[in-house]
């Protein structure tokens, strides 16, 4: 049976050390390019799960024509992999700033390690995300190369300066194979 998990749902976790990726977006719509880099990440970085966790809001985006609820119920509608857990947490936290998300996370469960996933396109903006600097000191971040995003992989110097710091947890890349799947483009098309 299909599920989405609020944070109350994902107690499950509590005093288990696991090894968990977290995947946000708005997932407007969740597409297969999503579950393709879940199910890479999944035996590349040999994660107990990963949490798809849909945005409340990004502040950085214009406004959701959809609530988190619906986002959450199309993208576990079209999941189907038992250790892909998608969830509205960000609803019963608040809050749509990542690293309080993560923090709360971290809080909760304190046994598990948690690391952020997150595309390649996403590097042109992460210095301007609220707490980007607790995020990489917290967590071990794992980029995504995108179809066009190559070149933020070797070149966006300011990522580089913010994570080369002796404070900062891992910055991995994953160069697998490219989905040329958007939510953007989906949307366009419908």
């Amino acid at each position: 049976m299909r599920k989405v998990y609020n944070l109350q749902a994902l107690n499950f976790l509590q005093n288990c050390s696991l090894n968990i990726g977290l995947f946000g977006g708005s997932f407007n719509p969740a597409h297969q390019g999503h579950l393709r880099t879940s199910s890479s990440a999944l035996k590349f970085f040999e994660f107990d799960y990963i949490i798809w966790l849909v945005a409340l809001q990004n502040p950085m985006k214009p406004a959701y024509n959809s609530d988190i609820f619906t986002r959450a119920l199309n993208a576990s509608n079209l999941n189907d992999h038992p250790r892909i857990l998608i969830s509205t947490a960000e609803h019963d936290i608040g809050t749509s700033y990542l690293y309080k998300v993560l923090r709360v996370f971290r809080e909760k469960f304190p046994s598990s390690k948690f690391s952020w996933l997150m595309g390649a396109d996403n590097l042109v903006s992460f210095n301007s995300w609220e707490g980007s600097a607790e995020i990489i000191c917290e967590h071990e971040i794992i980029v995504f190369d995108r179809p066009g995003s190559t070149k933020f992989l070797s070149c966006n110097s300011k990522f580089t300066s913010l994570t080369n710091s002796s404070e900062n947890k891992e910055i991995k890349y994953y160069y697998g194979p490219k989905d040329n799947i958007s939510s953007t483009e989906i949307r366009k098309k419908t």
